[in-house]
């Protein structure tokens, strides 16, 4: 779509610093605006455009912008993203905005959207929205597209990046509206719904109107425990979610040490330097298991991070929430997916739960297209989506 995607991944995922060779290629870039030293810093603030060249239905940018710092409120860290505007007027109010937060790539900088670009399908998901005359804004994560730290699954640090990246996209591009809707496949459905679960309080300025997740995970004690029990080809699919979040929650300073086995570290320095689309077939050609890449201290310690570090802000989300699951996930196992959605019933959100047969993880985002257009169109008419909850 633009002209940073063309660079070959094998090339820029060993370069370090902000992966200039890739960003150079940009065209029309804006520097740094110069700020003052009196001048006031705030998560929030669009730091940098870069124009990217123009696709058929869209116009593009990247943007650098800063965020709180998921480990320490009071530090403010660079994130980048991505923002694609329709072509043509936008309507009276501005366009309503899409944004959306990306399922796992991976712990490396390089690994980011911004830098990489984004698949196939996620590039004609986008392009379906912005047909829609939908703003997009899609935000990479802390650590990743700029120089920090990862922080991996980490649901309040996913949930303020996803909603800094709004506020700046919006103070530099006017023709955006302050309708939003959040949307989040896999791990981005983690980051959404943590997104929704935090803005009345910290980005009350936004005005969300619903939260859509794919596949979403619920990384809870029960859930990290299933996934260390797991066999066969749910251990190929949900071991490098285990990995990375091991590996990075040890580059954090979280306690994990003797977590991984002699063959688990190995893996453990693959999932810092690879990208997930590398490391998950490795870890299937290995043939390796939780069992086999970890010590049986790890349920110790994962039980540690899924509560402080992989849990939702709160399960109680004051705007209607679509989930959608697929019934062959073998990532985000289907009955998870239960458990998180009568997690928020039980908190008193109102939850549409579309379950789709024969369904993967990855052909979730199109399995649920219909549902999610659906949606949308109810909850910016100001209808109140059927829920489920009132069944549970």
């Amino acid at each position: 779509m633009g002209v940073c995607r063309s660079v070959r991944r094998s090339t820029v995922r060993y370069l370090s610093g902000f992966a200039m060779v890739c960003l150079a290629s940009c065209t029309q870039q804006q520097e740094d605006a110069p700020i003052e030293i009196s001048a006031p810093v705030f998560a929030g603030q669009a730091l940098r455009v870069d124009h990217l060249a123009n696709g058929a239905s869209r116009s593009g940018w990247r943007l650098t912008y800063r965020s709180l710092d998921g480990r320490d409120s009071h530090q403010i860290v660079r994130v980048s993203a991505q923002v694609f505007i329709p072509h043509g007027t936008p309507p009276e109010g501005g366009w309503p905005v899409l944004a959306w937060a990306h399922g796992s790539r991976g712990l490396s900088l390089t690994c980011a959207p911004s830098v990489m670009g984004e698949g196939v399908t996620e590039q004609a998901f986008f392009d379906e929205w912005l047909r829609q005359g939908y703003a997009v804004v899609a935000t990479d994560y802390q650590g990743l597209g700029e120089a920090g730290q990862v922080l991996f699954m980490h649901a309040r640090s996913e949930g303020m990046n996803v909603l800094d990246s709004v506020r700046a996209a919006r103070s530099r591009f006017s023709e955006l509206s302050d309708s939003v809707l959040l949307y989040g496949h896999s791990q981005g459905g983690q980051a959404v719904l943590a997104a929704a679960a935090l803005a009345p309080t910290y980005a009350p300025g936004i005005k969300v109107l619903g939260v859509m997740a794919a596949a979403p995970p619920l990384l809870d004690e029960q859930g990290l425990k299933e996934r260390l029990a797991a066999s066969g080809f749910s251990a190929a699919s949900t071991l490098p979610v285990m990995m990375s979040l091991a590996q990075s929650a040890g580059d954090a300073g979280q306690d994990m040490k003797g977590v991984f086995t002699e063959r688990g570290k190995a893996f453990g320095f693959k999932a810092r330097n690879e990208c997930i689309e590398d490391f998950a077939p490795a870890v299937h050609k290995a043939g390796l298991t939780p069992n086999t890449a970890f010590t049986p201290v790890a349920a110790q310690k994962f039980a540690a991070l899924a509560r402080g570090w992989t849990a939702y802000p709160s399960a109680s989300i004051k705007v209607p929430v679509l989930i959608g699951t697929g019934m062959n996930d073998h990532h985000n196992a289907p009955a998870e997916q239960d458990r998180l959605v009568g997690s928020l019933c039980q908190a008193g959100s109102t939850v549409q739960h579309v379950r789709l047969n024969g369904i993967n993880h990855f052909g979730t985002l199109h399995g649920m297209q219909r549902n999610a257009e659906s949606f949308a169109a109810d909850v910016r008419a100001g209808r109140m989506p059927t829920s489920v909850c009132s069944t549970q």
